[in-house]
């Protein structure tokens, strides 16, 4: 009866464990913007830890590069990402491998749908 009571709390563990980083927003998010027959590809790179979110912008078609976003708000489901110095604002619904949202810039909304990338770094 103990092995069972203890085989079954590994596995509950082992499944919450799994659930957490499954669903950690912590991660690189790339997508495509479709603007006036252009696309463009964005980057963010975002560390969420207990006590603290953060997060980068990079733009490589702009030239843009770990640019630390001063306004990143994240409550489990909604995500705003809003930087004063790109004027460059991002809300989105985080729904575990994606983000479905709108990027804002210049009075312009374009909707866009961020996915997680294989590949995660930390925002420095």
């Amino acid at each position: 009866m103990k092995k069972l009571l203890l085989f079954i709390a590994v596995i509950v563990l082992s499944l919450s464990a799994f659930a957490q980083n499954r669903c950690s927003i912590t991660g690189e998010w790339t997508g495509r913007l479709n603007f006036l027959g252009s696309e463009i590809d964005i980057f963010y790179i975002i560390n969420h830890t207990d006590s603290s979110i953060t997060a980068v912008l990079n733009v490589p078609a702009q030239d843009i590069s770990n640019i630390e976003i001063d306004t990143v708000r994240f409550d489990g489901q909604k995500i705003t990402l809003s930087d004063s110095h790109t004027k460059t604002l991002f809300k989105g619904i985080f729904g575990g491998e994606s983000i479905l949202g709108d990027f804002h810039i210049v009075g312009i909304e374009i909707p866009v749908v961020l996915t997680r990338k294989e590949t995660t770094y930390e925002a420095k």
